[in-house]
């Protein structure tokens, strides 16, 4: 039987935390709208990256907490459903890598900018974060079949950790490239005024 703390305990965490930094980021998106909502090219931009995204977001959200309500509703007092997979956790798994997908083919975009357009450095990063999703559609596949913690961990557990490991890799290449185009490019805060720093940290 699955341990307690490692299945539910962990959904019952990752729904709460995923629900305030959804929150987090539907706020800065707010916040950007309204700076820069003047801006057609940018309004454009954050319409056509942003809705699909969030939209994204809240199915998942709506799949962790909809598991949560098979878990501790439906089979209340089931201690046997420790070891079961629902269809909304696979599916979360699969969702998670989508949205992961676009955050990192949009910095991607920037790291090919900053770049010089630099394919050597943009490449790498669309290919880490394409065989990442490979990984978790593999592993929403299994859960799907398997329906069991113990089974899936025994029969493709290494596959769902490659797809982490994947997707923290994809993320140090990023900031580590970032970090060094922009100590690259930096021109200094002199000439900058007041409002440059902020426009920088919404901006990335």
């Amino acid at each position: 039987m699955a341990n307690t703390s490692d299945t539910i305990g962990a959904i019952l965490i990752g729904a709460l935390v995923s629900a305030v930094l959804s929150g987090t980021v539907t706020t800065q998106a707010f916040i950007y709208f309204r700076l820069y909502g003047s801006d057609d090219y940018k309004r454009n931009i954050f319409i056509a990256v942003h809705i699909p995204y969030r939209t994204l977001d809240a199915f998942h959200s709506s799949m962790a907490f909809a598991s949560l309500w098979i878990y501790f509703i439906r089979h209340w007092g089931d201690s046997t459903v420790f070891d079961f997979i629902p269809w909304t956790i696979a599916l979360t798994v699969a969702l998670t890598a989508i949205v992961t997908l676009i955050s990192h083919c949009f910095f991607a975009h920037r790291v090919y900018n900053l770049s010089g357009f630099s394919w050597w450095l943009t490449a790498p990063i669309l290919v880490l974060a394409g065989a990442r999703l490979v990984a978790a559609l593999v592993s929403t596949s299994e859960m799907m079949i398997l329906r069991s913690y113990k089974a899936f961990i025994d029969r493709v557990g290494w596959v769902f950790t490659m797809g982490l490991s994947l997707s923290t890799a994809v993320d140090l290449f990023i900031t580590l490239s970032l970090i060094i185009l922009l100590q690259r490019s930096r021109t200094g805060f002199s000439t900058l005024n007041v409002r440059r720093p902020t426009s920088l940290n919404l901006h990335f």
